[in-house]
């Protein structure tokens, strides 16, 4: 879920095979929305779309990463 070559269509599907992935640490110690939102610096469109998705899915925006970061925080 961390590989910036997943598309937003094949994450989706991912995501409905295994709901569970949308809010499970990674080992990078942040949250799939944690990644997508931070990579959003360097392919805004394609970035927004798995952000998108990630949220359609049920993404926490609440969750902190292993440095105490919301998605949000990230963002700013």
């Amino acid at each position: 879920l961390y590989n910036h070559s997943v598309t937003p269509d094949t994450l989706k599907q991912l995501l409905q095979l295994t709901p569970n992935l949308v809010n499970q640490r990674l080992p990078i110690g942040a949250f799939p929305l944690h990644v997508a939102v931070r990579e959003t610096l360097s392919d805004r469109k394609e970035q927004f779309s798995r952000i998108e998705v990630l949220l359609e899915q049920g993404a926490s925006v609440e969750q902190q990463d292993d440095q105490g970061l919301t998605a949000v925080d990230h963002a700013a």
